[in-house]
Parts: C-alpha cells; structure tokens; sequence
C-alpha cells in the first residue's frame, strides 16, 4: 500500500465530526489483527473512507499499537481515538472526498 497523505488539524477535526454520530464499523477483539479483520477494514475503507474501530483489548498502549499497525497494513492514517475507539481514514479517488 502506498502511504497515506498527512492530514492537516482542520481536516481532522472534519472527519472527528463526521464520525461522532456514526456506530463503530469493526470491532478488534481477542483475534487482533488476524488476516479476516484487516481485510474486513480494508473494504470498508474503499466504501467509506472513514472507519471506526472500536479495540476491545489491551491497555491504552497496546490499543495505540495496534491501531498504528492497522493504519499501516490498510494504508490509511490514524485521525484520532478516544478511549477504546479509533478512527481511520484512506482518501478513495474514485468517490467524492469526504473533506470537501
């Protein structure tokens, strides 16, 4: 994958909105980031450019990790997380930018 394009804090912000009211799109379990859920997210991300990721294990630490990690198997960049919830985002050139 090739990476992702920095963010800048406005466009965060946006996406950070845009997410709030949304449901969590995947749920990172006990598995962790077995082959099925990164391609899970994957797809998710060529649909809807923004997904949130609730991580229901480890402590804060290993939660960053892993999403880090998830971010860069997909391709995508880490917008922010809160708690145990995490959002990514991956810009698809052939649907409409969700920053516009």
């Amino acid at each position: 994958m090739e990476d992702a394009p920095q963010l800048k804090g406005a466009d965060r912000s946006k996406l950070r909105g845009l997410a709030m009211r949304r449901g969590d799109d995947a749920t990172l379990g006990k598995g962790g980031l077995a082959g099925g859920f990164v391609s899970n997210v994957d797809d998710l991300l060529k649909r809807e450019q923004l997904v949130k990721v609730r991580l229901l294990v480890g402590e804060r630490a290993e939660r960053a990790r892993l999403l880090d990690e998830l971010a860069a198997r997909v391709g995508a960049e880490v917008v922010g997380s809160t708690g145990k919830t995490g959002l990514l985002y991956r810009r698809n050139p052939e649907m409409a930018s969700l920053l516009r």
